[in-house]
């Protein structure tokens, strides 16, 4: 079963993504990840797959925890870029 679920990244680390959601995701499921970073001026796609390990209801929407199962080399290197430019 594939579904397309629209997310705002709340905070993203090395080895995870945690979002807001509209709707819960299934625990534990694969994930595709399409992510729109902003690094030095210009916005960057990066994808990702990962699985699902939290899925909360907070107010009216729900946080949903992704761990990252692996992420192409290019992808990677923005990611890690992005993340580093963060800690500053």
């Amino acid at each position: 079963r594939e579904s397309f679920v629209r997310a705002d990244a709340a905070n993203l680390s090395e080895g995870g993504v945690l979002c807001r959601t509209d709707e819960p995701c299934e625990l534990y499921a694969t994930v595709f990840l399409m992510m729109t970073l902003s690094l030095k001026g210009s916005d960057r796609i990066i994808k990702c797959d990962g699985i699902v390990v939290r899925s909360e209801k907070k107010g009216k929407s729900w946080e949903v925890g992704i761990s990252i199962t692996s992420m192409d080399e290019a992808s990677r290197k923005i990611f890690n870029e992005f993340i580093k430019e963060q800690k500053h």
